[in-house]
């Protein structure tokens, strides 16, 4: 049970909509301003595991609707919005591992997720042409690494890994 499919059925397997975590949500609107997200933290009801799981609920401001909504295993509150051509994306980490870009334009989520490479996103930050991308992060119980990649084609996971900064 390795892939983000599957995964993600495990997610719906054990969701439970009475396991809310109240007044733990975080919100934030795109640069243009037409779109925004918002999150809702659940327990998950997994008797072999003990994660939270975080509902990601993407909404379009001009249409007042949510126009796509999807589960994590992530509980972090790492994301990033960009813009790109005049669309909007937002780029989140997931499952300790994984991160996942959404096309506001095309409605679609494209995730990446590598069981051999599991590093986790903790801070993300794009260069200011935003053809880079530089994730603070680590793997398990490890130091902090400093990894930038190309995204250049922002939709095309997984990125190439440009420079890998390790710290101490």
């Amino acid at each position: 049970m390795h892939s983000i499919p599957a995964k993600r059925k495990a997610i719906k397997d054990f969701f439970d909509s009475h396991a809310k975590i109240e007044g733990d949500s975080i919100y934030a609107i795109s640069d243009s301003g037409l779109y925004y997200f918002e999150t809702e933290k659940y327990v998950q009801n997994d008797p072999e595991r003990n994660w939270i799981i975080t509902k990601i609920m993407i909404f379009d401001t001009e249409k007042a609707c949510c126009i796509f909504e999807y589960f994590t295993e992530h509980d972090d509150e790492t994301f990033a919005w960009i813009s790109i051509n005049t669309t909007d994306y937002l780029l989140f980490p997931e499952f300790l591992g994984g991160y996942s870009i959404f096309n506001t334009a095309s409605l679609e989520l494209h995730s990446y997720y590598c069981e051999d490479d599991p590093f986790i996103w903790q801070e993300i930050t794009f260069s200011p042409q935003q053809m880079q991308l530089v994730v603070t992060g680590n793997y398990w119980a490890c130091p902090s690494e400093i990894i930038s990649y190309s995204c250049a084609a922002c939709t095309a996971l997984p990125y190439p890994i440009l420079q890998r900064t390790y710290t101490a």
